[in-house]
């Protein structure tokens, strides 16, 4: 069932990612994070997706939501996020947590990254 729902995120996000590239110019954090949105949520007590709801992510443990799946691997890998983790999650998931269940081929220009990241620390 987990693979299934790999799966099924992996398309949605392959999906989202078509929707959100744009290079010409550079995108915003916000345009950006459409590629994560068929995914993940950001507001307030919205439910998961088929990945967890980032909502107040900075400073967090990683694979600590409640009511959430996570793979062993992320439970396991000892992170908090913040702009450093969130990078190079961005840059090379498989490569910071191996065994993660997040499927995510980066697409972003680096300072595009870096806008994305900040987005996704920023208060809400």
């Amino acid at each position: 069932m987990a693979r299934l729902m790999g799966m099924l995120g992996l398309a949605l996000c392959l999906a989202a990612t078509v929707c959100a590239d744009d290079h010409a110019s550079g995108i915003s954090g916000e345009r950006a994070f459409l590629a994560c949105a068929g995914c993940h949520s950001l507001e307030a007590g919205a439910p998961h997706g088929v990945g967890p709801n980032l909502h107040d992510l900075a400073g967090r443990p990683a694979g600590s939501v409640e009511g959430f799946a996570y793979s062993p691997a992320l439970q396991a890998a000892n992170l908090t996020w913040d702009a450093g983790t969130l990078t190079a999650w961005i840059v090379q998931t498989e490569h910071l947590v191996p065994g993660t269940w997040m499927l995510y081929h980066n697409h972003l220009e680096p300072e595009e990254v870096s806008r994305l990241v900040e987005y996704l620390l920023e208060p809400r």
